[in-house]
């Protein structure tokens, strides 16, 4: 390789690598062992936000389910979803999400039609939205999470702790 392509090669790559670096994180998905999305994460299908361990080590998880609903599983149990009504076919590229308008919302892929909206943003504008597995009593929830203002259970069995 001539010294030109060489320096060429490394000019790209390092163009490349800072604009990688300045570009500002969109629609990020949800770290590996995350218990909550922080505003503008994504949940895909099969993937999971998971509690810590509450009473005697029990674990909630949200996950994104393939007919674009949220699935709800405490102690390994499916208890509760939430999402449209009318999916009927697997939707393998939904995701969702706590949108920058601090609403929960499911949608069909990225850039494609909304399928599902909380309308909780007006009485709570979370920046996270957490599984949460209770320490002290036997329950989950899905709260709507502002850190350091409110904690708010939307979901579940309205435990916070």
């Amino acid at each position: 390789m001539g010294i030109r392509k060489y320096m060429r090669s490394v000019l790209i790559a390092g163009i490349l690598l800072g604009a990688s670096i300045f570009t500002p994180a969109t629609q990020a998905d949800a770290a590996a062992g995350q218990y909550h999305l922080n505003l503008g994460q994504k949940l895909t299908v099969g993937k999971c936000i998971v509690s810590t361990a509450g009473q005697r080590g029990a674990v909630a998880k949200l996950c994104m389910g393939k007919y674009a609903n949220a699935l709800i599983y405490y102690k390994g149990v499916l208890k509760d979803e939430f999402g449209p009504n009318h999916v009927t076919s697997a939707q393998p590229r939904a995701y969702i999400t706590l949108a920058s308008d601090h609403n929960v919302k499911i949608y069909k892929y990225s850039g494609g039609p909304l399928l599902f909206n909380s309308k909780t943003a007006g009485r709570f504008p979370a920046t996270q939205l957490w599984i949460d597995s209770c320490a002290a009593l036997p329950y989950w929830n899905v709260a709507l999470v502002k850190p350091g203002s409110f904690n708010w259970p939307w979901k579940g069995e309205h435990c916070v702790g």
